[in-house]
């Protein structure tokens, strides 16, 4: 997942990285992709990134601060992805939440959850 906050670029670049490792013809990437299944999100707020926001969706929400009692009405996208993981989660175990995230000095933040 990335751009949580439309000004992070350099996550999606990061996520652009990512997807092209994962469609190489190597042994690594044909491993990862034989053994899990992998949900992609490269941008998280794209109303906020159209509109030139730094940190906030339109209705002028941190989204991620509000994972944990996020409302269909004012935060779709994070409402959506909570419920594709519920869904997730009920089928398959799910193993891994990858949130990648570049702060002012340009580096990286990569905040993995691991069930």
């Amino acid at each position: 997942m990335a751009r949580q906050h439309p000004g992070e670029t350099p996550s999606s670049f990061a996520i652009e990285g990512a997807i092209e490792f994962l469609i190489k013809n190597c042994i690594e990437a044909e491993m990862l992709r034989n053994y899990f299944t992998i949900y992609i999100i490269p941008m998280i707020n794209p109303d906020g990134v159209v509109f030139g926001n730094y940190r906030c969706n339109l209705n002028d929400t941190d989204l991620n601060r509000i994972w944990l009692n996020s409302h269909k009405e004012f935060h779709d996208s994070v409402w959506y992805i909570r419920d594709l993981i519920k869904q997730i989660n009920q089928t398959n175990e799910l193993c891994m939440i990858m949130h990648i995230q570049e702060f002012f000095n340009y580096k990286i933040k990569l905040f993995i959850i691991i069930k």
